[in-house]
């Protein structure tokens, strides 16, 4: 699939064209075993934000470990997944179109997954239902309630009642949930801080569910979270699943806040120019690192302060003695600032071990924003 695969195999990562994902296979596991022994005794389960790696091999990891499945952003995601061979989806997005309804019947009749698209509005409501009787499918969907970020989401218990009742009521829909996402909570850096945003936000959606279960409908699905705030809502009473996503790989944002997930991915890139001024000029840049969230660190060596990015290169202050005694063509390894929109940057991931290069896997969900 690559035409660098078997030349990279059993090389080790310095010898890789750069700038380039790798992926530190020995802590991926680790981190995935860690999330899934944390949800093990819980009553919730989780379903990871596939939009984090966008790569099935991940996911399938995850899936081993124990996840119900995954989530994704966008119906493209959720065809790399589901063509992969990933059973159970969770689309925590809208999905509007005949065309792109069309896309998600064609998916489902033709791969059997279960993937379940968000709705919080009527009109997604009928598109879906169109959608099903046009590929002579059932469609499952779960309702999105707003707790707080005003993105998605129904605005009020009764409006997401009244989209489960036509969910419920169709002969080619089927209700399985309803879900919610806190991310408004982000931005409290103080844990204790995010915890009260959490909890209230939780408070909110727990309205939503005890109102429709009133009705006499069941909820099967109540979904929500994120890797920055799972042992939060995890332990929440009535959350059946958490879409944490991050924790597989970590970032520079996350590990401010998080505990318990080294970092697994690392972008590596290679030395260009030395000014003597102690100033290196290095191929990283913002076309393959993001710094929407905070800037990359460089991890190795130490000491090394990222002066400015532009489209191709990274301007580097060297502060340490190691650092300085950098040159022309050597490799530095840094933890990326923002893990979500880095990936989607790249093509593959290199998976090292001890150093050396063990699988190349393809990013297959990269740039699938449709």
């Amino acid at each position: 699939m690559y035409p660098d695969r078997r030349g990279v195999l059993g090389r080790g990562i310095h010898e890789i064209d750069t700038p380039a994902l790798i992926i530190d296979y020995r802590q991926l596991r680790e981190n995935i075993a860690r999330m899934a022994d944390y949800f093990r005794p819980l009553p919730a389960d989780l379903r990871p934000h596939a939009k984090t790696h966008k790569c099935p091999q991940v996911a399938a990891l995850q899936v081993a470990a124990g996840a119900l499945g995954v989530t994704c952003a966008k119906l493209g995601e959720a065809e790399a997944m589901a063509t992969a061979g990933i059973e159970s989806i969770l689309i925590a997005n809208q999905l509007v179109g005949e065309r792109t309804t069309d896309r998600l019947a064609r998916l489902v009749r033709y791969t059997g997954a279960q993937v379940m698209p968000a709705v919080d509005a009527p009109d997604r409501v009928a598109e879906l239902e169109r959608a099903a009787i046009r590929w002579d499918v059932t469609l499952p969907a779960v309702v999105e309630v707003d707790i707080g970020l005003r993105r998605g989401g129904a605005r009020s218990p009764g409006a997401a009642l009244q989209l489960v009742r036509s969910l419920s009521s169709s002969d080619h829909l089927t209700f399985e949930g309803l879900i919610a996402y806190e991310g408004h909570a982000l931005r409290e850096k103080d844990l204790h801080a995010r915890a009260e945003v959490v909890t209230r936000s939780m408070e909110r959606f727990m309205e939503a569910v005890t109102y429709v279960e009133e009705a006499g409908i069941e909820v099967p699905i109540v979904s929500a979270g994120s890797t920055g705030t799972y042992t939060v809502t995890g332990n929440y009473p009535g959350l059946t699943e958490v879409e944490a996503g991050s924790y597989v790989f970590m970032d520079a944002n996350y590990l401010a806040t998080v505990e318990g997930f080294p970092p697994a991915l690392h972008l590596l890139t290679t030395v260009t120019t030395r000014h003597e001024e102690g100033l290196l000029v290095t191929d990283m840049g913002l076309k393959t690192a993001s710094v929407d969230q905070v800037p990359p660190i460089i991890t190795d060596p130490v000491g090394i302060t990222i002066a400015h990015l532009s489209e191709e290169h990274s301007q580097l202050l060297l502060e340490s003695e190691e650092a300085k005694q950098l040159r022309v063509g050597d490799r530095l390894k840094a933890i990326v600032g923002h893990c979500c929109t880095t990936v989607n940057l790249h093509d593959r991931y290199y998976v090292c071990e001890d150093g050396v290069v063990v699988d190349v896997w393809p990013i297959t969900g990269r740039g699938r924003s449709q």
